[in-house]
């Protein structure tokens, strides 16, 4: 029973990241041809080149979550909400850049 937990989390962290950069990337390639591509004159970005300026911005702005022992034992849909909060981050973004969006 114990290693179904431990694969099902496992399971939980790899489907959110991949689903985390998608989102960063998708959010990111929309938000360049709102507002840099028009302004500056640059091309707009593909999807895969948006991924990865996405995942470089990731890695270099790093947020360091500081867990405490409360955290680590808590339920899993406490964990489920983490990952929903950091979905929801560039989503929010995405938002408010369409309505910046409608201004410009």
């Amino acid at each position: 029973m114990k290693t179904f937990v431990v694969s099902g989390a496992l399971l939980l962290v790899l489907v959110s990241i991949i689903v985390l950069a998608i989102a960063e990337g998708l959010v990111l390639r929309t938000l360049w041809g709102w507002f840099v591509a028009p302004t500056f004159g640059l091309p707009l970005l593909q999807t895969p080149v948006a991924l990865g300026i996405a995942l470089m911005i990731r890695t270099i702005t790093y947020e360091n979550c500081q867990t405490n022992k409360a955290d680590e034992d808590s339920p899993n849909w406490v964990r489920l909400g983490l990952v929903a909060v950091a979905l929801l981050k560039p989503l929010i973004a995405l938002f408010f850049g369409w309505i910046i969006y409608h201004f410009v």
